[in-house]
């Protein structure tokens, strides 16, 4: 076998061989490795002129190009770039007929290179230019053998002059790529939910949700009073790769955090060659072997059936999905420790985690994280899951969208992918009205497993629904049974055993033959998921086993509710039972007389919680809504003052709040005020007459930050700058004269307010320009303490 000593000469010897697809592999790793994304051979019968594909995200400009390259292994004579010539026809053939992906999705290509392994005729361009439409002619590039040459140098020397181009180590890496590509777009439980979807579709619409990223940096822009970049979100799975920072990223139930993680892993295989990606869910680790060098040499060994080395890779992404699905507190904190204590001893290593929720004032445990949250959908997104779900028909799927657009879309317990796809599918299959769209996520998943429990099929007649209620109330008490003792999968054994128990305890008739039951249980596999491997069940998502695990509760047994309200892990089987009987407003009034959070984390968990019980129970009386309103204004207020406080007197102990700026407070505060009282659940007449009560009456002591915080809000529901124009009436610290003038022009509420009023504000804002913006920029706990007291 030839040994080559430069690029130049190995060129020559490809050229010799005349066999084009010779080169094809080290082009594709050519392009890999400049960058672009999505490199791939399509040369072949129906190729349409394109030999290689790829594209290329533009993060300035918010769009993909496309890219094709016509390949040539020969000199390139002028008559090839004649009208009619071999080339020509190819250039032609690679814009004008579209590149149909894996999805078969259409994309026109932007751009053609044209790569000849050979010498190009002066006159080449020139002719090209005369023959080919001027649209075309700016977008064509033509590299000859000295061009590739230092290409081929500058980017893949080692990989070109290895082995046939491709080294032994280079094909372990790529088949670990391949197979960790091939993990992270398995569709795992969903699949029953998707059918007729593949995962490169459902990414398109799940994997693109929004973050925090962008939206909080142009919210700051607005109020330090510069200019406001005006651009398309870039991918924020890109933008996270690209930070190398340890990553936190929370956001609600069934709001797409694992399939981010799975899209941050994708992207940086494909489009980084030296990182390493490592995939782990907390709820399959064990934290007594919580070993992560072990962890990461076995799942290398597993997807490339070799062992790692040290040179396969130059930074490591490792990411740990759902932290929430680890049922005990201190559990976590032990997981966290360990990932933070191995990150420091590793060089070039980054974590990214995803959890529901945290809270991020508790503790340093995520000191020196950037703390990312998934955004609710909004319309836009929603058609676009929708149109995938009921493919064919953009009336029905405008319909949809219309109605939880005035139903359902300020409620965020129902805006996201899951919620949506589970009410998307139960249209689609004409299995509710949209007049019946449901009210509270409750009844979404109860109408939802009614449907996959086959109780609609009216010819079935009453015994079916009889042995369907059965069913439901079996899988509630296997629902609770696993809640209570954290797992997220039951072997066969020790479900035999439990449904033995249960029929000794209530006799019902589907649990006579338990094993025929089981059996039912297999086949009937979409709510209740068989795994054959592991020859375990587990539900098809977490959000189902809270589900059924709620239905086990009521009257009788809901204390062990309320003794688990601050336990994360119950948070959402709280809150589907709230909803189960949204009018009875028993289990609130509980929460609001017996329940007094005394610190931080408590008081973070009571207003999370709290307000989600009311978004589901959302029948409660006036009376009831009045008080719990009040209760979570009062909560925030105190839940502020404990945050700040002890850090200005503290500094040290101080935590995330060290690297908080005074706006970033501010602007943090008021997302957790507004993600509080954000339902059209909570009645406005009811809000504002308590928040006008509070904005009058200053003798009460409310922190400045959250009198700001309302009177916002409620200018931000109402459309009424009263509010607002209450709030900064009082004698306040000056910045609040620039956040206040910034909204009432941002939210258009300048005609409202009186003209002397609002010269006064922008007067002086504009006299206190530089120490406002000081301040902004500095840490929260050298200029918030003197607005704790008002």
């Amino acid at each position: 076998m030839a040994i080559y000593t430069t690029v130049r000469e190995k060129l020559e010897s490809i050229q010799k061989s005349k066999k084009e697809s010779d080169i094809f592999p080290t082009l594709q790793m050519l392009f890999q490795t400049k960058g672009f994304s999505n490199v791939e051979i399509t040369h072949g019968n129906s190729e349409m002129g394109k030999d290689l594909v790829f594209k290329h995200y533009d993060s300035m400009l918010g769009r993909e190009t496309w890219f094709a390259l016509v390949v040539k292994n020969k000199n390139a004579g002028q008559e090839v770039f004649e009208e009619g010539g071999e080339i020509t026809r190819q250039i032609k053939l690679a814009f004008e007929v579209p590149y149909k992906d894996a999805k078969a999705e259409e994309h026109y290509i932007n751009t053609v290179i044209v790569i000849i392994n050979g010498s190009v005729s002066a006159q080449a361009k020139t002719i090209l230019s005369s023959v080919m439409p001027v649209h075309f002619r700016t977008n064509i590039e033509i590299w000859n053998y000295q061009k590739l040459c230092e290409e081929i140098d500058t980017h893949i020397r080692d990989f070109f002059l290895s082995n046939d181009g491709v080294s032994q180590d280079d094909i372990i890496v790529l088949n670990y790529k391949n197979a960790l590509i091939k993990r992270l777009s398995s569709l795992d439980n969903a699949k029953q939910l998707f059918s007729g979807l593949n995962i490169s579709e459902i990414n398109d619409i799940f994997i693109n949700v929004k973050t925090t990223i962008s939206r909080y940096e142009a919210e700051k822009e607005k109020y330090q009073d510069t200019t406001i970049r005006h651009q398309e979100e870039p991918d924020d799975s890109i933008t996270i790769i690209n930070s190398n920072k340890n990553t936190i990223v929370t956001g609600i139930a069934t709001s797409g955090k694992s399939l981010l993680l799975k899209r941050i892993g994708v992207n940086a295989v494909n489009i980084y060659k030296r990182i390493g990606v490592f995939w782990f869910r907390f709820r399959e680790l064990s934290l007594n072997q919580f070993n992560i060098d072990q962890l990461i040499a076995e799942q290398f060994r597993s997807l490339a059936n070799t062992e790692i080395k040290d040179e396969y890779f130059d930074r490591y992404i490792l990411l740990f999905d759902g932290l929430d699905e680890v049922k005990s507190k201190k559990d976590r904190i032990v997981f966290i420790e360990k990932i933070n204590q191995y990150l420091t001893h590793k060089l070039n290593t980054h974590s990214i985690i995803s959890s529901r929720n945290i809270d991020i004032f508790d503790d340093n445990l995520f000191d020196g994280y950037e703390h990312i949250e998934l955004l609710p959908f909004d319309i836009g997104q929603a058609f676009k899951l929708v149109k995938k779900i009921i493919p064919d028909n953009k009336s029905k799927a405008s319909q949809f969208v219309e109605a939880i657009r005035d139903q359902q879309l300020s409620n965020t317990l129902t805006r996201t992918p899951m919620a949506l796809t589970l009410m998307a599918i139960l249209y689609k299959e004409d299995a509710i009205d949209l007049k019946e769209l449901p009210a509270n996520i409750t009844e979404l998943y109860n109408k939802f497993s009614d449907y996959y429990l086959d109780r609609w099929d009216a010819t079935k007649g009453l015994s079916a629904q009889y042995k369907f209620e059965e069913t439901k109330h079996i899988l509630a008490f296997i629902g609770q049974y696993m809640h209570v003792r954290g797992m997220r999968e039951i072997d066969i054994p020790q479900l035999s055993g439990f449904l033995q128990e249960i029929y000794d305890k209530f006799s019902y008739d589907e649990l006579t033959d338990i094993q025929g039951f089981i059996e039912k249980l297999k086949n009937r596999n979409c709510l209740f998921i068989y795994n054959e491997t592991s020859n375990t069940f587990c539900f098809n998502n977490l959000s189902f086993q809270e589900y059924f695990a709620s239905i086990f509760y009521d009257d009788s047994n809901e204390q062990e509710l309320v003794d688990n309200i601050y336990n994360d892990w119950w948070a959402n089987v709280i809150v589907f039972y709230n909803g189960k009987s949204p009018k009875r407003s028993v289990f609130i009034e509980k929460i609001l007389t017996s329940r007094v959070p005394t610190d931080t984390s408590t008081m973070y968990r009571h207003l999370q919680i709290v307000s989600k019980c009311v978004q589901a129970a959302h029948l409660i009386s006036n009376d009831v809504e009045k008080r719990t309103i009040e209760n979570l204004i009062n909560t925030f207020d105190s839940f502020y003052k404990c945050t700040i406080l002890p850090a200005i007197e503290n500094p040290a102990n101080a935590g995330l709040l060290r690297s908080l700026s005074t706006l970033d407070m501010i602007l943090q505060a008021r997302n957790i005020f507004c993600q509080i009282f954000q339902s059209k659940h909570i009645n406005q007449e009811i809000f504002s007459s308590v928040g006008m009560d509070i904005l009058l009456k200053s003798t009460f002591g409310y922190s400045d930050v959250t009198l700001y915080c309302l009177s916002y809000h409620l200018s931000d529901i109402t459309n009424d700058g009263m509010f607002l124009q209450y709030f900064i009436g009082k004698k306040l610290n000056t910045r609040w004269d620039r956040i206040v003038y910034k909204d009432i022009d941002h939210m258009r509420l300048k005609a409202m307010l009186s003209p002397n009023i609002y010269n006064r504000i922008k007067r002086k804002q504009r006299q206190n320009k530089i120490y406002i913006d000081k301040q902004f920029k500095e840490p929260a706990i050298l200029h918030l303490s003197d607005g704790l007291k008002v």
